[in-house]
């Protein structure tokens, strides 16, 4: 039976072993060659049709070489249909051709798809030549048989060798006969002649053919294929012949007897001599590499038989129509065969048929339906299925039964089906081992149902098919509830999500559970309880089921809760403090620490808890450092006494910390140092915050610095001119008496702009100044400093500056405060647009604090500008309407931020009246008075 099965294209071209790749590859340059040759016909082009001095390709030879690599491409895709269709076209145009010279008339096929226009010395113009028309037939015909399939066609392989050896003989002596000028070696009739191209493209399909073979069958193989001997034997007859034949000829002998050629001819000769010799040799060579490939495939071939009988798995071995052509004695064992009394792989006594053996057992699969015959493993393997792990119940004809797992699937060798296998597995021992099993099973639930803890029994996957009745006692369900994973109503749902992956994670790794988690009891109150499920394999170490035990652990739990919190209160505060505990026994040398301690020396907390070598902790201290703390450890062991060092250790991901440690040497009666107990202390932040101030200092010196030499050109570099151009201003004034009104006019206005410059000049330095003048607190009374403002300021009569409640006496920076409140109340004169206004300040104290408030009754400020009058040298009106620089509000806000305080506006504009808001920080009387008896 047949059971090859055609592969799609693409699928097929995949599966292109590199014989495959030779053949096509010599067909697809064949089939452009013949396309190349009938353009060369249709438009004319001498080139493309004759190679000169040769015979022309006609039309009719190249169409024949297109069908021939179509063919070629079809054997190595594996389509038969379309070798046989090329082959019946070709052999019919073929024959028509040799019946033209055999009947000796003209059927018109040599001009039916191109008129000849070279050639026209021949009798018949485009006709194909007799060894053209031999050598199609002999390449149709092997084609042919190179299509059969299966393993028969190895036969058909050897004769479709010699057919192609056969028409490459012939190729080749034309190409010779053109050699030396012999027209009857290339030209057979009275047509041209077979071309040169021609010869070449029969040669080409001969060599490819011939190497694609090679390359399948002799390389890597263990033997010579049976074409190899009668290829070697034609190819060294053929050429010796031609050889013959040709020097032989009464054209040729003049050639070779010309004295003009005697050195050619004899070079010639040579060389011809030398062909036929190397083929005999290697074909000597290859009849010794045959044999030396035969022995060791048989001792391969021995050993292989020797492993396969004595497998403990049957091992079948099937043909392409599904006959056993080998089985193995635990093969025929579990089948129910009698087993031969040899034991040699090819021995014919081992073959077993289809039809030699009738059907003598019966088949279930696992879930214990009778299997049709059609449906056993061995069928469906014959028929191109894949059988992998199927187990399978049969019943010999002698009434017993086994259990048999079976794999199998069919061979290919080069796309093409060469053999099936399969393999029988029997685990009947196996299935009476697990029923055995399940037996055991059944009287440990006894035992267990009878114990007073809470016991289950699942299945490998997780599924509970069983409880004890204890667990339904103390749960209050029943079986159908708890089935599966119905245990989960019985969980707390907060501790459920873990509980689930925990048990989810055990069934994959197949690794015992442990956890404690609350159960709810039948009255609705929830207990702890400590579960522990352990899994239980078989022989071979695969999970069969798990059994597990609940434990009521409620109490424990209760006391160990109220440790670990006790515990955790220690830890936690030793952990915000980061603070970590050592004990050393110095003795023995054993040093034991807890988890921060251990995490700060780069150690295992297991290993600190369980105590390492205090050198297992020096190690990591810095090198700098190393050495101070041995000596400081070494000063406390030999005074018994106190210890306090910091250092700094480096950590697991390469960085430093630094520590603080702190202990004390604990002495036995004689005064020897026993036990070292301590503690270190994490100050990594502590010296980072100092070396960060330190930096801060720094900068803050060099901005200081920068501030000054500013504040010193503003005060000095710069009024000096100021000061100079007010005075010419007032020399002008005064010299030149003359002045017209328009000059007076810009004088005035030039000494308001020097003015103006050197206010501006004065609110920078003041502005440079803020919290680098002395801010030193003394007791300052606030309606003093009130009194002294209004008095420098000079409000006008219309405008109002009051007290609103009474001022406090505060302790704090008064030189500040004073020029804050200035310059607020001097903003407030200077912008007010009324008639008749006041300006009024209040402060009260709240807590350490003391919040003024210095409001009026002016035009107000739009809330879209209360952020920029804030800012440096900002003013809502021109600086010719009001007198000033804009540095007021910006040099008040800085003031206040300085003493960490914040300033807000509060106003609406159109008339409104603004409100400024800030607080005064003040220090208590008792801090003050100690800080003067301290002075």
């Amino acid at each position: 039976m047949n059971v090859t099965k055609e592969l799609p294209l693409i699928e097929s071209v995949r599966r292109f072993s590199r014989a495959d790749w030779i053949v096509a590859g010599t067909a697809l340059f064949i089939i452009f060659n013949g396309i190349s040759v009938c353009i060369g016909w249709w438009v004319r082009i001498p080139i493309l049709v004759q190679l000169f001095p040769d015979a022309p390709t006609h039309f009719n030879t190249a169409l024949l070489f297109i069908l021939l690599g179509v063919g070629e491409l079809g054997l190595v895709l594996r389509r038969r249909g379309i070798v046989m269709a090329i082959a019946v076209a070709v052999t019919c145009v073929a024959g028509a051709e040799l019946a033209e010279y055999a009947l000796r008339i003209n059927l018109g096929i040599d001009t039916l798809f191109a008129m000849p226009f070279v050639g026209f010395d021949a009798p018949y113009p485009g006709r194909m030549s007799g060894n053209t028309i031999a050598c199609f037939l002999l390449i149709c015909a092997a084609q042919i048989l190179m299509s059969k399939p299966g393993r028969d066609a190895g036969a058909a392989t050897t004769a479709a060798v010699i057919l192609k050896t056969l028409a490459g003989g012939i190729a080749f002596l034309a190409l010779l006969g053109y050699e030396v000028g012999l027209k009857s070696a290339y030209g057979w009739t009275d047509a041209v002649g077979m071309s040169i191209r021609s010869c070449a493209g029969f040669l080409l399909m001969f060599i490819a053919r011939i190497a694609a073979l090679w390359q399948r069958d002799i390389v890597d193989k263990p033997s010579l294929p049976s074409w190899f001997l009668p290829f070697l034997a034609i190819s060294v007859v053929t050429i010796t012949v031609g050889l013959i034949w040709i020097f032989a000829s009464p054209l040729a002998r003049p050639f070779m007897l010309d004295p003009l050629y005697v050195e050619v001819a004899h070079r010639r000769s040579i060389a011809m001599m030398l062909s036929i010799g190397t083929l005999i040799v290697l074909g000597a060579i290859s009849v010794l590499v045959a044999r030396h490939k035969a022995v060791t495939a048989h001792a391969s071939e021995k050993k292989l038989s020797l492993v396969m009988e004595n497998m403990s798995d049957g091992i079948m071995l099937m043909d392409t129509k599904g006959d056993v052509f080998y089985q193995n004695p635990a093969s025929l064992r579990i089948r129910g065969f009698q087993q031969s009394n040899t034991n040699e792989f090819t021995n014919e006594s081992q073959k077993v048929t289809n039809e030699s053996h009738k059907v003598t057992w019966k088949a279930w699969d696992e879930s214990g339906q009778l299997l049709d015959p059609s449906q056993w493993p061995v069928p469906r393997i014959i028929r191109g299925e894949q059988v992998k792990g199927e187990v399978i119940r049969a019943r010999r004809n002698d009434g017993h039964e086994f259990f048999a797992k079976c794999n199998g699937a069919s061979i290919y060798n080069d796309g093409t089906l060469a053999f099936s296998y399969v393999t029988f597995e029997d685990i009947t021992k196996r299935r009476q081992a697990e029923r055995e099993v399940q037996e055991s099973e059944e009287r440990f639930r006894t035992l267990a149902n009878s114990s007073p803890q809470l016991a289950s029994m699942a299945r490998a996957d997780g599924f509970i098919l069983w409880y004890n009745q204890r667990w339904y006692d103390y749960t209050g369900t029943t079986p159908e509830q708890m089935e599966g994973w119905g245990w989960q109503s019985v969980h707390d749902p907060a501790v459920l999500p873990t509980v689930l992956n925990r048990w989810r994670d055990a069934i994959a790794l197949a690794q015992p559970f442990e956890m404690e988690f609350p159960l709810r009891a039948a009255d609705g109150t929830f207990r702890n309880f400590l579960t522990r499920v352990q899994p239980m394999k078989d022989s071979e170490g695969r999970l069969v089921q798990w059994f597990g035990t609940t434990t009521d652990v409620d109490q424990l739990k209760r006391i160990e809760q109220s440790l670990r919190v006790t515990q955790a209160r220690l830890e936690s505060t030793l952990e915000a403090s980061s603070v970590g505990t050592w004990t050393w026994d110095i003795a023995s040398d054993r040093l034991i620490a807890d988890e921060f301690t251990a995490r700060m020396f780069s150690v295992a907390a297991d290993a600190a808890a369980k105590g390492l070598p205090a050198a297992a902790y020096l190690q990591v201290v810095h090198d700098e450092d190393r050495a101070d703390v041995a000596e400081a450890l070494e000063s406390a062991i030999q005074r018994c006494g106190a210890y306090d060092i910091e250092y700094r250790v480096l950590q697991s991901e390469g960085t430093f910390r630094w520590l603080q440690a702190r202990g004390r040497v604990e002495s036995d009666g004689a005064g020897h140092a026993t036990y070292f107990h301590g503690a270190v202390i994490d100050i990594t932040d502590r010296k980072l915050l100092e070396l960060s101030l330190r930096d801060n200092n720094q900068q803050l010196k060099r901005s200081n610095h920068d501030l000054e030499d500013f504040a010193y050109i503003a005060s000095h570099d710069l009024k000096t001119p100021l000061g100079g151009i007010k005075s010419v201003a007032l020399w002008l004034e005064e010299d030149l008496q003359d002045l017209s009104d328009e000059s007076r006019k810009l004088l005035g206005l030039m000494r308001s702009r020097i003015k103006r410059m050197e206010t501006l000049l004065d609110d920078l330095l003041t502005y440079s100044r803020v919290g680098r003048t002395d801010t030193a607190a003394s007791e300052t009374n606030l309606a003093d400093i009130f009194a002294a403002i209004v008095e420098v300021l000079n409000p006008p009569a219309h405008i109002q500056v009051r007290i609103e409640g009474e001022l406090p006496v505060i302790v704090t920076a008064s030189a500040q405060l004073e020029q804050v409140l200035r310059n607020l109340i001097n903003n407030a004169i200077k912008h007010h647009d009324k008639q008749n206004g006041e300006v009024v300040i209040s402060g009260k104290l709240v807590g350490e604090f003391v919040e003024f408030v210095v409001r009026d009754d002016g035009p107000g400020i739009l809330p879209e500008f209360h952020d920029k009058i804030f800012q440096l040298f900002q003013t809502l009106k021109r600086r010719d309407e009001v007198e000033g620089t804009g540095m007021g509000l910006a040099i008040v806000k800085k003031l206040v931020e300085r003493q960490h305080c914040r300033i807000t506006v509060h106003s609406q504009g159109n008339g409104t009246g603004t409100e400024f808001r800030f607080r005064w920080p003040t220090l208590p009387s008792a801090i003050y008075a100690k800080e003067l008896a301290n002075a």
